[in-house]
């Protein structure tokens, strides 16, 4: 199970503050049941994340991250995957947005670094081979092809990983950091 507390981020004209005094708690079980809970751990809404089409099977979430900026919370699962929810006040709202898809391994840990509304952001996971990975998002995630509210043209229910390391989505770029995994070379310590 994962906890996650999910501060109060406020967006008026041009201020832009993230309040860490205030806000609410987000658990998040292995099998999918995301429960919203208020500063004093009164439960106040829950949700069952659904496998992405194709997937008849349940999918078992590994870990998760909040993107305090734009309200989502992302969630690695068992899939390889990196799914997308937007969180409205106390849960009410959980919608999926998207999912990055495609990743060479399953995501063990991640953790997000928040650059602000408009600031370049950091997700960060290792994933269970040992290896490090990283997407970053050059202006707020929010206003990205991840916010799965654009056009047609623009909107994506998923969105590979190989896209984001190739350079082919705006905004978007990733790294990994496997070569310690490479069985034909030595660990050095």
């Amino acid at each position: 199970m994962r906890l996650l507390f999910l501060p109060t981020f406020s967006a008026k004209g041009a201020s832009k503050t993230t309040d860490y005094s205030n806000g609410r708690y987000a658990s998040i079980s292995q099998d999918g049941i995301v429960c919203f809970w208020s500063m004093s751990l009164k439960l106040l809404a829950s949700h069952k994340v659904v496998a992405p089409p194709p997937r008849t099977k349940d999918i078992w979430i590994t870990d998760g991250a909040y993107v305090p900026s734009a309200g989502y919370i992302a969630m690695s699962t068992t899939a390889r995957d990196i799914i997308f929810y937007e969180v409205g006040a106390n849960g009410a709202r959980f919608n999926r947005l998207t999912r990055i898809n495609g990743l060479d391994t399953c995501i063990s840990r991640m953790t997000y670094h928040d650059g602000g509304y408009y600031g370049r952001s950091l997700l960060l996971f290792g994933d269970c081979r040992g290896g490090v990975g990283a997407v970053s998002f050059d202006r707020g995630p929010h206003l990205t092809v991840l916010n799965g509210k654009g056009t047609k043209k623009t909107k994506r229910d998923s969105i590979p990983f190989a896209e984001i390391l190739a350079g082919d989505i705006q905004t978007m770029r990733g790294k990994t950091f496997l070569e310690a995994m490479d069985p034909r070379r030595p660990l050095r310590g």
